[in-house]
């Protein structure tokens, strides 16, 4: 108390080292939380700028490898249900559209896988017209690659044909055979509903063979014209010059000339094809 009588009550004052010392403190966590932060986002740029497109091209690589093994099977179950003449079994087979991507860093690539019955066409006569045959259709894949060349995938008159940017090529061979004056062939229609299938799960094309029948001709020596309406000259063009026939552009159509042909074996079939889940 003092002399008046009042109480005196005396404050603690909080050292400044103290208070200096623990404002320090914080602003270090404060940096030290950024620093976290920014080191992370570093880190998943790195990622996301260098290593998932490795990673992505990677898979869809793999993906076009499973791919042309899908459709080289298909094109295998078709000549299986055409050399064995079988109309009560069914061929199934799996195409893959595309693939689940990286978690969190990449979405997956999808793909497409269609059914033409009506392109494109294979047109087989001969001078008289005694011979006139025509199959049409074909079964193609379209991927949507983001990081690695996009190849399509077709099947199309007993033909597996990869087609990508630099180029396209026959890679599985249709039953064609020349020698001399004799010459064999198999045309091969596709049927069914004009359908396509996008996404990125497996679907399943099921197979039938609905018609088959062969015929034998025989000549003194005749000329025999092969004209083909495709999207994919190249490949037709380069295969049958391969196999040493004559062939020209007429009217964006690939035009084969057989000539002085003694026999002529054609095969005709028709298989039906549908997608469906599987």
């Amino acid at each position: 108390m003092n002399n008046n009588g009042m109480k005196l009550v005396h404050t603690r004052s909080i050292p400044s080292s103290i208070s200096l010392r623990k404002s320090k403190d914080g602003q270090a966590s404060a940096v030290g939380a950024m620093l976290t932060v920014i080191i992370v986002i570093i880190v998943l740029s790195m990622i996301t700028l260098y290593y998932v497109p490795v990673w992505m091209e990677e898979k869809e690589r793999n993906h076009m490898n499973t791919v042309q093994k899908e459709f080289m099977d298909l094109s295998a179950t078709v000549s299986s249900l055409i050399i064995n003449n079988d109309k009560s079994s069914e061929g199934k087979n799996t195409v893959v559209l595309g693939n689940e991507g990286i978690p969190f860093f990449s979405i997956g690539t999808m793909g497409t896988l269609k059914i033409d019955p009506y392109t494109p066409s294979f047109h087989v006569y001969n001078e008289t017209k005694i011979l006139n045959v025509t199959s049409t259709g074909n079964i193609r894949f379209e991927p949507q690659n983001r990081y690695f060349v996009k190849q399509n995938f077709v099947y199309e008159n007993g033909a597996v044909i990869i087609d990508q940017s630099g180029g396209e090529v026959v890679r599985v061979e249709p039953t064609f055979n020349v020698s001399g004056s004799t010459v064999s062939m198999t045309l091969i229609s596709i049927s069914g509903t004009n359908e396509s299938m996008t996404g990125k799960n497996a679907q399943t094309v099921i197979i039938k063979l609905m018609f088959y029948e062969s015929d034998t001709y025989t000549w003194s020596g005749e000329n025999i014209t092969i004209s083909i309406t495709t999207m994919h000259q190249s490949a037709w063009q380069n295969y049958f010059n391969k196999k040493g026939c004559n062939t020209t552009m007429v009217d964006n159509n690939v035009v084969v000339n057989l000539n002085d042909i003694s026999t002529l074996t054609i095969r005709y079939a028709a298989i039906k094809a549908e997608i469906v889940h599987p």
